[in-house]
C-alpha cells in the first residue's frame, strides 16, 4: 500500500489540472481511479486507489507549491530564435572554441550542442561524420531565477508541467543554476513565453 501511495501522490503531484480539481472538490474520484488503473497499469483494486487518493495531502502539497512559487517570483525570462540542436557520437573530439557559441551536454554515448544555426551548421560540416541527428527551427526560453533552487523540490516539474499541461512538446531542458534553459519548436515560442510570464507574475 505504501508504494501505491507514493505512486499515486506521485502522479497527483505531476497534474497540475487534477492537483487544481481537487483542491476545489470536483473530480470524481472514483472515475479518476479508474483512470489511473487503466493508463498506468496498476494492479490493484479501484478502491485500493480511491484510498490513496483520498490520503493525498492537499495542504502539504499547497504548501510546496506555494514555496516553489516563491523561488519563480521575479525571474528574469529571455528567449532567442533561429537555433539548432545537433547531436553527436561519442566519439566526436571536443574543441573548445565550441563553448563560446554554444550550450554543451556532454554524456557518455552522445553530445549534444545548442546553438544559432549559422554556428551549428559551421561545427555540422566539420563533424559530419560523427553527427547523427540536427533538428532545426529551435528556440530557448531562458529562466534566470532569483534564488537558489537547489534546495527547493518541483521547480522544474512546475515550470515543465505548465508547459505540457497546455499541449506543448519540450524539446530539451538544460539546468544549471540559476538558470533554467527550456527548447521547444519556434513556432510554439509565443505560448510558452506567454505561458511562463504567467507563472512567475502569479501571485
Amino acid at each position: 500500500m505504501t508504494n501505491l501511495n507514493q505512486k499515486i501522490w506521485s502522479i497527483i503531484q505531476n497534474e497540475q489540472t487534477t492537483l487544481n480539481g481537487l483542491r476545489k472538490g470536483i473530480i470524481n474520484i472514483r472515475a479518476l481511479a479508474r483512470h489511473y488503473k487503466d493508463i498506468y497499469r496498476l494492479n490493484v483494486s479501484v478502491d485500493a486507489i480511491i484510498s490513496s487518493i483520498r490520503r493525498f495531502d492537499l495542504t502539504a502539497s499547497e504548501q510546496a507549491e506555494k514555496s516553489v512559487m516563491n523561488k519563480l517570483k521575479g525571474a528574469t525570462i529571455t528567449t532567442k530564435n533561429n537555433l539548432q540542436a545537433l547531436t553527436l557520437d561519442s566519439k566526436c573530439a571536443f574543441k573548445s572554441e565550441w563553448a563560446n557559441n554554444c550550450k554543451i551536454i556532454l554524456g557518455n554515448y552522445r553530445i549534444k550542442l545548442f546553438a544559432q544555426k549559422e554556428h551549428a551548421e559551421k561545427i555540422a560540416e566539420d563533424t559530419q561524420e560523427h553527427l547523427i541527428e540536427k533538428t532545426d527551427d529551435l528556440s530557448e526560453i531562458s529562466i534566470k531565477l532569483r534564488k537558489d533552487i537547489r534546495q527547493t523540490k518541483g521547480v522544474l516539474a512546475k515550470v515543465t508541467n505548465d508547459i505540457f499541461s497546455n499541449d506543448l512538446n519540450i524539446e530539451e531542458v538544460l539546468v544549471c543554476p540559476p538558470e533554467i534553459s527550456i527548447y521547444l519548436k519556434t513556432e510554439n515560442l509565443s505560448k510558452a513565453h506567454e505561458i511562463m510570464l504567467q507563472l512567475i507574475n502569479k501571485e
